[in-house]
């Protein structure tokens, strides 16, 4: 099972490997026929609203009277797991991929403006010495220093600004709670207090004024003598007002405290003491995380470990914030003569949505329509869905189950109302593709005025996000002018009038959603899906992995006729151009696709243009899974059939681990990895669970080399491990959004118009942001995580600090040395064990098919320590994790345990600014948001920090002379 001897690990070549004719040709038959082209048009005076009948099935229609109407398009983890391998040694020899600077690009009008300010430049500081923070020496030089700019800051120095922003952030700010109040004073008649208009006053700034002219701010007429306020306060109207009010205000509070004649208002997150339970007590088993496939940890076993909680961070003391209510026979009041109405130590959420929505704010109305729905859909999804939109509150299902237990009519057809929706929404930016009559043009250009005008002309009608509609032919966009010759062929095909519309294609994103792509756009997954409306329009989606939270997102939706390059041809070179910003698609590094090979065609040219810095992948599920189900017939009797699925399921998890991490890491290993499995195929084991069917062992190496080996650079994982990939292999996470788009609770049906098809896909997108942002808030807000005592738990999300949890377990299990001046080798040692372990595995004959070797190699990681004290591990003997997650890896942090050592301290952990912007909770939750919720020079920063190439992980203290320099371990061919 390991490879140990040079010989052992030589080259072999593959066709000698076997005695089996590989010759025979791919067979191409499996690739299906692109479907006919689906248009639609309409007759405007004719049939207004219905569909011209044919053969092809006219697939949308649109009224040419209406057209003008018609907007402007403008633009918009990998399935294996991880696991702990026996490792000792990498032969690894792979170029790291110099990223391009993205720079300061302009980003998205209305969200982020990323002109720099101008700074005063930092002095050089030492990272091994640290003789003063960057920012203190900064400030002690500002004003003899030159002018600098984001771009010549390094990342310490942008950290030290953010934190100090932070810092800035938990500062005592004044709450706001604007309510209709009557006051009063001493001297006041309070019989009459009612008698005239009250007056709209900021409660919080009331209590902190300390000119005040009033001592009682009287908040309603409503009074009812005899009621006990202790039992039915919670559900007073006033009381609920209050509350209403201070969500509004982004300064939630509740009642906390009290007695018969007043209560006690305080902040809600943040009026309690932290907790006193154990912090990442070694005795608690919570549950583990893993960057792919995280699931599984809450299966199964992972359901009977402790949940992992977290709460508002209150260390630094609780929030002062206090408003005395008091009533008397009058009615209800703020006494001003005591409380405080500012917040401390926590920052003011960014926008009330933010803040979790109270259930009983909700009305008695809306909620019993929550549960009417909830029990008609059988869902509480659904009564979820039915509060977002009828009310604009998001609430969780939980709130549902705790709630559970205690349209005008228009004559237009579907794809006119979809564009003037599409036109009219604010959150819409689109893109489409139509053949128009010329008396239709918004802006009539030269080509058109000396056309006939009863003619037609292509146009791209595009709407960017300020809501400006232009319309360009298609003959003056780069590569597109053969479309106009295909709408004349389709409309002669279809016996068209000239005054009819002939509508193509359309794409769109929404705005609000866009922002986790401008997060998170180093992978981008791409797919098509069929029966999304009653037209025949494809529906092709684009998603990002939001690996910060562990969640996959949509964001860009297109509508294409048919599956062929003309289709793709408009998305990769045109449409994505425009929905995306550029700054977003320079930072883009890998493009995950299926294997349509029309679209593969099309990836590859908009790779030199519109992705220039990114690479294709291929999903291995369909390489490996799919193109075994067509290729492969196996026909077992039923009681051999278990043991045959063994045997190919230990054939498909061989090849798999071409894809993962720790498996093969360069081309020797990949050849001699191949070359056994080849040898396993051709066992007597497995001819056995074929029930000695030759002809099918035949079929399989067929497929193996006709179907498989010829995608390796699609899929080989070593072949890109310098990209920041995040160990992307497979499209199944993209899979998922396609399927979750029909079996949504609100999902899309091949019966809906094309109208209401984009509507439910729009208010997917909405739910889709809102508990994305939900996630994001709760991590900002409640950072104290308490089962984590590491110097990372309150800096990174929950997920990110749940996979540096399993990198401090894995430290103690390597064992680093000095080898040179500035480099370090380490070997890992595994539980009780000694580098020199070398145990042999003897397999049982009746469990070889189950437990066949999957190789893998000892190896022997380097970890070089730059001179800025960066930690590299890559190149020859690297593990390429920080290359390809943003995530300090084991063997750098068993460097760091090392020169601690010798200097008789203890490694503190790796600290939040060692990880990439995206792990950051405070990036995720203020990072391109619109300038009015986050200062300017802040997004500046942040986007800096995002596009900047940080390299690594930093060894914060010198390399003790002490540490002996040891002979390296020898080099295996």
């Amino acid at each position: 099972s390991e490879v140990l001897d040079s010989k052992q690990a030589a080259v072999t070549n593959f066709d000698d490997s076997t005695d089996v004719d590989f010759s025979a040709k791919v067979n191409a038959s499996y690739l299906e026929q692109a479907p006919p082209t689906n248009f639609d048009v309409v007759d405007a005076d004719v049939n207004k609203g219905g569909d011209v009948t044919d053969e092809l099935k006219p697939a949308a229609v649109i009224n040419c009277d209406d057209f003008d109407k018609t907007a402007d398009v403008t633009a918009a983890d990998p399935e294996p797991s991880v696991t702990n391998f026996d490792e000792a040694a990498v032969n690894g020899d792979m170029d790291v991929d110099n990223d391009v600077d993205v720079g300061d690009a302009d980003l998205n009008k209305g969200a982020v403006d990323v002109t720099e300010e101008r700074l005063p430049s930092y002095a050089a500081s030492s990272l091994l010495s640290k003789p003063k923070r960057p920012l203190e020496q900064f400030r002690e030089e500002k004003r003899s220093s030159s002018m600098c700019t984001f771009a010549q800051m390094s990342s310490d120095q942008i950290h030290d600004l953010l934190d100090e922003k932070a810092s800035d952030d938990r500062q005592r700010w004044t709450g706001e709670i604007w309510m209709d109040v009557w006051p009063w004073k001493k001297g006041m008649a309070k019989e009459s207090i009612y008698a005239s208009d009250p007056i709209r006053m900021n409660l919080c700034g009331e209590v902190n004024n300390p000119n005040r002219a009033w001592e009682r701010l009287y908040l309603s007429t409503e009074y009812i003598p005899g009621i006990n306020q202790t039992r039915t306060y919670k559900n007073d109207r006033v009381y609920l007002d209050l509350v209403r009010a201070s969500v509004n205000g982004r300064c939630p509070i509740v009642a906390n405290g009290g007695g018969k004649k007043y209560r006690d208002l305080v902040c809600r997150d943040f009026n309690r003491r932290p907790c006193q339970k154990s912090r990442g007590d070694d005795a608690v088993n919570y549950r583990s995380t893993s960057l792919t496939n995280d699931r599984r940890n809450n299966r199964k076993l992972g359901k009977s470990e402790p949940r992992r909680r977290h709460q508002a961070d209150t260390s630094n003391g609780v929030c002062s914030f206090l408003l005395k209510q008091r009533w008397d026979e009058v009615g209800h009041y703020i006494d001003l003569s005591s409380g405080c109405g500012s917040h401390c130590n926590h920052a003011r959420p960014i926008n009330s949505d933010v803040i979790s929505m109270p259930t009983k704010l909700l009305s008695d109305d809306a909620k019993h329509n929550a549960m009417d729905a909830t029990d008609a859909g059988a869902s509480k999804a659904v009564g979820r869905n039915f509060v977002l939109k009828n009310t604009g509150h998001y609430i969780s299902r939980a709130k549902v189950a705790y709630l559970k237990q205690c349209g005008s009519e228009s004559m237009e057809d579907d794809i006119s109302q979809m564009i003037d929706s599409f036109e009219s929404n604010p959150d819409i930016k689109f893109t489409a593709l139509s053949d128009i009559p010329l008396s239709d043009l918004r802006e009539p250009t030269k080509r058109a005025s000396t056309e006939v005008s009863n003619g037609t002309v292509t146009v791209s009608t595009s709407k960017d996000e300020d809501g400006n509609i232009s319309t360009t032919e298609v003959t003056d966009i780069p590569n597109m002018a053969h479309t106009e010759c295909t709408a004349k062929t389709e409309r002669s095909q279809r016996g068209l009038e000239s005054f009819q519309v002939l509508f193509m294609a359309i794409g769109w994103v929404f705005l609000p959603m866009l922002r986790f792509v401008k997060l998170c756009p180093e992978v981008i997954w791409c797919d098509i899906t069929s029966h999304s409306n009653n037209k025949g329009f494809h529906l092709m989606t684009f998603s990002c992995r939001n690996t910060s939270i562990n969640k996959q997102s949509v964001f860009m939706y297109l509508w294409i006729p048919n599956q062929t390059r003309f289709s793709f041809r408009w998305v990769f070179q045109h449409a994505i151009a425009i929905l995306l910003p550029e700054h977003v698609r320079l930072r883009v590094r890998l493009i995950m696709k299926d294997g349509d090979p029309q679209q593969r065609n099309e990836i590859l040219v908009c790779l030199l243009k519109v992705f220039p810095n990114a690479i294709e992948g291929g999903c291995g599920w369909h390489i490996i899974d799919r193109g075994w189900d067509s290729h492969i017939t196996a026909r077992i009797e039923r009681k051999h059939r278990e043991l045959w699925k063994k045997v190919v399921k230990k054939i498909h998890s061989w090849m798999y681990s071409w894809m993962k991490p720790r498996y093969v890491e360069n081309e020797d290993e990949y050849q001699v990895s191949k070359i056994l499995l080849i040898r396993f195929v051709c066992s007597e084991v497995v001819l056995n669970a074929a029930r000695g069917n030759r002809s099918l062992i035949i079929d399989i190496l067929r497929f193996i080399r006709g179907h498989v080996l010829v995608h390796e650079e699609l899929y080989l994982y070593y072949r890109r491990k310098h990209v920041l990939h995040f160990e992307t292999s497979h499209g199944v996470q993209h899979e998922g959004t396609n399927t979750a788009a029909k079996e949504h609770s609100a999902g899309v049906k091949g019966t809906m118009s094309m109208n209401l098809s984009a509507n439910t896909l729009g208010f997917q997108a909405e739910l889709k942001l809102r508990e994305l942002e939900d996630i994001i808030a709760r991590d900002f807000h409640k950072r104290d995580k308490t089962w984590s005592s590491s110097s990372t738990a309150k800096s990174l999300t929950t997920f990110g600090e749940g996979l540096m949890v399993e990198v401090n377990k894995r430290i103690p299990l390597h064992e680093a040395k000095r080898v040179g001046p500035r480099e370090f080798e380490v070997t890992y040692l595994g539980p009780g064990k000694s580098p020199s372990t070398n145990r042999s595995v003897e397999y049982e004959w009746e469990q070889y098919s189950k437990t066949a070797p999957i190789p893998l190699f000892r190896r022997t990681r380097t970890v070089r320590v730059l001179e800025d004290g960066t930690m590299k591990c890559d190149g020859e003997g690297g593990c390429y994790q920080y290359e390809t997650s943003g995530l300090p890896c084991e063997h750098q942090g068993a460097v760091c345990k090392l020169v601690h050592s010798a200097k008789g301290e203890q490694f503190p952990g790796f600290l939040p600014r060692d990880l990439v912007a995206r792990w950051h909770t405070d990036f995720m939750h203020l990072a391109y948001r619109p300038l009015t919720e986050v200062d300017k020079q802040r997004q500046q920063l942040y986007h800096r920090l995002a596009c900047s190439n940080i390299g690594g992980p930093k060894l914060r203290c010198d390399i003790s002379d002490e540490i002996p320099i040891e002979k390296p371990c020898p080099k295996m061919s």
